[in-house]
């Protein structure tokens, strides 16, 4: 899903990344909390979402450069925005799906001063070490997604979250 704006910093903005900072906090400071997860599925730690997310990033790269393209640059900010679309979807908050997504992207346009924005989202009930790989594929073959892949789009950022039935949730926003 695109979006192209240039509206600029709002209250609600800065409310949202404030809530998404504070949720940052509380899933770095899970890891050392006890394992209160379903029998038979393990809790996601932090560090596998990050790892999942960088995964992501590089193998978009890698694809982005084997096509002559220039990479993405890895935005925090990004990520921040995508992991908390991932969390909702993770928690049953909301649907797997673009919801929210005009307001994410227009969001995000803000953070980067760009003037155009995309995301694209990936359910996968797979191992962690497989699930980067997975979407990617997914995405490539999809002619919509591929088009964000290989997009003129400088920026990307990649949230990565794992509900209690072990399936992933991935959303990657791009940003020109």
């Amino acid at each position: 899903m695109r979006s192209r704006s240039g509206s600029g910093t709002s209250a609600r903005f800065v409310q949202r990344l404030a809530a998404l900072t504070a949720l940052t906090v509380v899933v770095a400071c899970a890891a050392t909390t006890p394992d209160l997860s379903p029998v038979g599925v393990a809790a996601p730690r932090a560090s596998d979402a990050a790892r999942l997310a960088t995964e992501v990033v590089e193998g978009v790269n890698a694809r982005r450069r084997s096509e002559g393209l220039a990479p993405l640059a890895a935005d925090d900010r990004l990520a921040l925005l995508a992991l908390g679309h991932s969390e909702a979807m993770a928690a049953g908050r909301v649907a797997f799906g673009h919801s929210g997504v005009q307001q994410r992207l227009r969001t995000a346009l803000g953070m980067l001063g760009g003037h155009a924005a995309a995301e694209n989202l990936s359910s996968q009930p797979r191992r962690t070490s497989e699930v980067a790989e997975a979407s990617i594929q997914r995405w490539w073959k999809s002619d919509a997604h591929r088009r964000n892949l290989l997009g003129s789009y400088s920026a990307t950022g990649v949230g990565a979250a794992r509900a209690p039935d072990g399936r992933w949730f991935v959303t990657q926003i791009f940003v020109r």
